[in-house]
């Protein structure tokens, strides 16, 4: 309920007790909030006394028929003041961390989901639903003033402008956070597809460039595509060419590599960290005996080591909100890109925050081992092998440079000043420390500009703009 815990499971006072046991743990808890539309079975709020009272009266504004909900009316105040209630009585008597609101983009729009004909426009003959739009500005606006510290996150799935800010006035919405289904979609359309065909997909991966600096986001693998017939993210990986169990853990790994080293808050579903066989089905437990198997555990134990490393190094989280701005001493931005290798399913870039030591990050989505491949670097000198998915710690085969090994940068290509050679094995992340001194050691030519590869003959696009210097 909006204002009750499940009583199946335990009493408001068992619920507190776990929460605080959770805070004494520094465990924030986030709560699921659905303002957006409510079931119509005898137990809801449909026809709550007889008549249309939490939801509109009119069908084409009260109905989701997509999904066989009931809308609530955003127009009537003493709805408006329920939901927004909702969420300020768990914040004040259960000391909830955050909400993750859901389904936001189906508040927003009077057409979502719905033919000419099922829905009514706003007043100004447009589609955006205002009243929606000001309830959610005022709860956002009350929560920052009264709960400074507790986030709001938007289950947001469309372009809508200004969902993490209050400006423009008209129409930014105020949350803190904005889930970014966008590139959850493409990402696995990407990791699905089998290795020959992965190029003329490889803008799937890149294409969040684009955006990633107009919202802060949340990077997500959540419930939503590991349910509903969907099947799980082990059974995802290289679905379309059927890979072997083996190699679907392996590209999971450097997946999750890829998902936390770009910019955004990475957010795993429970039961993926080991990376549960089937589907998650809400009325059973997960198979926590999987995370017994060998291979299994080195994908956790890889989950473990690569999220400590998230939150050591601040280039991979520190600049997430502002990956185009520019970071001294070096004037390189918060993201860089590095290399841009669709023919090969490699990606590199690089991340800075002020004068920490940057993060490269270098990935290899494809199915074949590269031996001794060239990369180009924006600094010269010893960089150190921070993570390896391929290691053995990690159940990997142990291709490629070892955990705190040391690459030295040398002249390997001839459009970069400084490049390092290294092999890179088939579906692997690797994430390497720059020298110690690395603001004295910039590459007096850092890569840039469209190249032929002397690897393969592959085309590579290194993006000098975005390099920044």
């Amino acid at each position: 309920g909006y204002y009750s815990c499940y009583s199946l499971l335990g009493g408001p006072d068992d619920l507190k007790y776990l929460i605080d046991k959770l805070h004494e743990a520094e465990i924030g808890v986030i709560m699921d909030f659905v303002p957006a539309h409510f079931c119509r079975d005898q137990c809801s709020f449909c026809d709550f006394d007889g008549t249309a009272t939490f939801e509109y009266e009119d069908p084409r504004e009260g109905e989701q028929r997509q999904w066989g909900t009931k809308v609530f009316n955003f127009r009537r105040n003493e709805v408006r003041s329920f939901l927004q209630g909702a969420v300020f009585f768990w914040a004040e008597r259960y000391h909830i961390d955050g909400f993750r609101c859901d389904a936001i983009s189906s508040m927003i729009y009077r057409n979502f989901g719905k033919e000419d004909g099922q829905w009514i426009p706003n007043e100004h003959g447009d589609i955006s639903n205002l009243e929606a739009v000001s309830l959610l500005q005022n709860l956002n606006a009350t929560m920052k003033e009264f709960w400074p510290g507790v986030i709001m996150i938007a289950e947001e799935s469309t372009a809508w402008t200004g969902v993490t800010t209050l400006r423009p006035a008209d129409f930014g919405l105020g949350f803190d956070l904005k889930w970014d289904l966008g590139w959850m979609n493409d990402s696995l359309i990407y990791l699905e597809e089998p290795t020959w065909n992965k190029p003329a997909n490889h803008s799937k991966l890149t294409h969040r460039a684009t955006y990633m600096q107009d919202e802060r986001y949340v990077v997500p693998l959540s419930h939503d595509e590991v349910a509903n017939m969907k099947g799980s993210l082990i059974e995802k990986m290289g679905r379309k060419e059927n890979l072997g169990f083996y190699e679907r853990v392996r590209l999971l790994c450097a997946y999750y590599g890829y998902q936390a080293s770009a910019p955004g808050r990475p957010l795993l579903f429970m039961g993926q960290e080991y990376g549960q066989g089937r589907e998650w089905n809400c009325y059973q437990s997960l198979d926590w005996h999987e995370g017994d198997e060998a291979v299994r555990k080195g994908l956790c134990v890889w989950v473990s080591d690569l999220m400590g490393t998230y939150g050591f190094h601040k280039p991979l989280h520190m600049g997430d909100d502002q990956p185009h701005m520019k970071q001294f001493p070096v004037g390189a931005k918060s993201f860089d890109w590095v290399e841009n290798n669709a023919s090969c399913c490699v990606l590199s870039f690089c991340r800075h925050w002020k004068g920490e030591r940057p993060v490269l990050a270098i990935f290899n989505f494809g199915g074949q081992y590269h031996h001794g491949y060239n990369i180009g670097t924006p600094y010269w000198g010893g960089w150190e092998v921070l993570l390896n998915s391929d290691d053995g710690r990690y159940g990997g085969r142990g291709g490629g440079p070892g955990n705190s090994s040391v690459l030295w940068t040398g002249h390997h290509r001839g459009d970069c000043s400084d490049s390092l050679r290294l092999d890179l094995p088939q579906h692997s992340c690797l994430l390497l420390l720059a020298p110690e001194k690395f603001a004295e050691a910039k590459a007096t030519r850092p890569p840039g500009g469209m190249n032929a590869s002397d690897h393969l003959g592959a085309d590579i696009e290194y993006c000098m703009a975005d390099i920044g210097y």
